[in-house]
């Protein structure tokens, strides 16, 4: 069974895959961050055309020979926590649904978890700071950077989440 963890914001998506309780792939989409893009459309568009293309090199073998990883496939998406500008609220609210999209589009099952839920189930404390994160993830999951960006710590501990929740 694979399992995503995903950390949106409105430069970029962080990215936990983990396929057979083990973690497989983390990654940042797009990679360059959208560093030197202002408008949050395109910056939007690159970030899911990005997604699309990471999610076709994982299921799909050349143009013309689909083959499907065949398994059971969940995504979990953090909730939009509660930010004070309606800008940035705006934005985030687009980026988590064309996210859903394109997992839709892949048939990856996925749900929303909020934020303190996930911290809850795994950190122990719905309230955890940034370091107590970072320092669950590192005491609790193998061969792990200690120099990875914080997005892609909370990636790992909401697919860490994913696992136990759907059992595998």
């Amino acid at each position: 069974m694979r399992v995503f963890g995903i950390d949106c914001n409105t430069k970029y998506l962080a990215i936990a895959m983990f396929e057979d309780n083990k973690l497989v792939e983390t990654i940042i989409l797009p990679e360059d961050m959208n560093k030197g893009i202002r408008d949050p459309f395109t910056r939007l568009i690159k970030m899911m055309n990005d997604f699309d293309d990471f999610l076709n090199s994982l299921f799909w073998w050349d143009g013309y020979n689909v083959k499907e990883y065949k398994g059971t496939k969940y995504a979990y998406v953090e909730e939009i926590p509660f930010v004070r500008s309606a800008k940035v609220m705006r934005d985030l609210c687009a980026v988590v649904a064309c996210t859903r999209y394109v997992l839709n589009k892949h048939y990856i099952s996925s749900t929303e978890v909020n934020v303190s839920l996930w911290k809850k189930e795994t950190i122990g404390n719905g309230k955890a700071q940034k370091e107590e994160v970072k320092a669950w993830v590192l005491a609790n999951i193998p061969n792990i950077d200690t120099a990875l960006p914080q997005d892609l710590y909370d990636a790992i501990a909401i697919a860490w989440r994913g696992v136990l929740v759907s059992g595998s």
